[in-house]
């Protein structure tokens, strides 16, 4: 789980059968009593990468975390591709064939700094680079899906992809030129 601030994801993961969750918290700061439930921070996570120690993730999933990164509200540093660098990330330490579940604030694309950005056409396609959408759901740009008071009767739905080989799509593209010639 990337990112959250009450371990509600984290309970549905273990309700839906996951043996152990790992969460990654800007703050580590996440109190929870399972034991099938570990916390850590981005140091934790570049230290195990590191050192060959972390392993491979089936699942990745965020709500409502991805957007805020880069932005600075949370203590962490401005970067205006925060969110992308940190999907990209998670696609290298997640298993061949991993599934993602992103729920972000979807509409027009913008940024209402320094609260969050919204999605629409273009930054969902930046943010999900290297990740196969399977769930068949549209992303429209007229479609508000966070209002801008945030009301915590509309939070959202979220999208499921899987990730995507870049290798297999230049293989399809390529074997679609040799047809298409």
């Amino acid at each position: 789980v990337i990112g959250n601030g009450e371990p509600w994801l984290e309970v549905i993961c273990i309700h839906l059968g996951a043996s152990d969750v790992t969460t990654l918290r800007q703050s580590g700061v996440l109190q929870s009593q399972h034991t099938g439930i570990r916390i850590i921070t981005p140091n934790q996570l570049r230290t195990e990468y590191m050192d060959g120690t972390l392993g491979k993730f089936d699942v990745v999933v965020s709500h409502s975390t991805i957007g805020h990164i880069g932005l600075g509200r949370f203590g962490d540093s401005l970067n205006p591709w925060g969110d992308i660098l940190s999907l990209a990330r998670a696609w290298c330490i997640a298993q061949p064939g991993a599934h993602l579940y992103l729920g972000l604030p979807t509409g027009k694309d913008s940024v209402l700094f320094n609260a969050y950005r919204q999605y629409g056409k273009f930054r969902w396609s930046l943010v999900t680079t290297n990740w196969l959408q399977i769930d068949g759901e549209d992303h429209k740009d007229d479609e508000l899906v966070f209002t801008s008071k945030f009301d915590k009767s509309d939070v959202g739905r979220g999208f499921i992809f899987k990730k995507f080989n870049p290798k297999v799509a230049e293989m399809i593209i390529e074997h679609h030129e040799v047809l298409s010639s």
